[in-house]
């Protein structure tokens, strides 16, 4: 009787460390798959992170590079821009005879006056200014320009200048620097071959002299 109770009491504790063992692994085998999930996480929402890092670093640099482009591109259309408005700094050189003109509302020259000038040539040329062929002197020779509209220079001026002006483009005031009162000092580029000379009251239409 005792043999076998105590064939019973072994055979529980056998069980009993059986199923602590299975409970082990069983521990084990559950710690071990939360690791492994816990670093494949972990891996995912590293390799999440380096993809949205080169979207951002790609669309960074895309920006950029149009930033760049776009930059560049205005450069250039600016520096078009600049090119078109120097274009007439240097298209009134040459030599200029009178071809008609136009009195304003108030001149000081009388018709026996405005007569004489209408024979007289003038020269424009980078560094020095000629009247009927002679040199006018000034301390300092240079050019000094503004900007008018045709309604402005009109309303400013007193004068209808219509029949003159091809377009109603930007016309340029030009000021001969530092030289004394004289036919020619004040002039208006309205284009290419068209130059106008105000003078005492008067605007002259000026043509290319040959």
């Amino acid at each position: 009787m005792k043999r076998y109770i105590f064939a019973i009491l072994y055979g529980s504790m056998l069980l009993n460390l059986s199923g602590c063992k299975e409970q082990e692994k069983t521990e084990e085998s559950e710690i071990f798959r939360t690791n492994d999930i816990s670093l494949n996480g972990n891996e995912a929402v590293e390799e999440k992170e380096a993809e949205s890092t080169k979207i951002h670093l790609d669309i960074t640099e895309t920006s950029e590079g149009e930033s760049k482009q776009e930059t560049k591109q205005g450069e250039m259309n600016q520096g078009e821009v600049n090119q078109g408005k120097n274009d007439w700094q240097s298209s009134f050189y040459g030599v200029w005879k009178v071809k008609d003109y136009k009195t304003c509302n108030v001149s000081a020259l009388s018709e026996q006056e405005i007569q004489a000038i209408l024979n007289t040539q003038v020269s424009y040329y980078e560094d020095h200014f000629l009247e009927n062929g002679a040199l006018m002197e000034t301390e300092n020779f240079g050019y000094e320009f503004a900007f008018y509209t045709y309604d402005e220079l009109s309303d400013e001026y007193r004068v209808d200048l219509s029949g003159w002006q091809k377009e109603n483009a930007e016309i340029v005031e030009g000021i001969i620097s530092d030289l004394n009162e004289c036919f020619g000092k004040y002039f208006f580029v309205a284009g290419q071959d068209s130059l106008w000379i105000y003078y005492e009251g008067v605007f002259f239409q000026m043509e290319r002299a040959g």
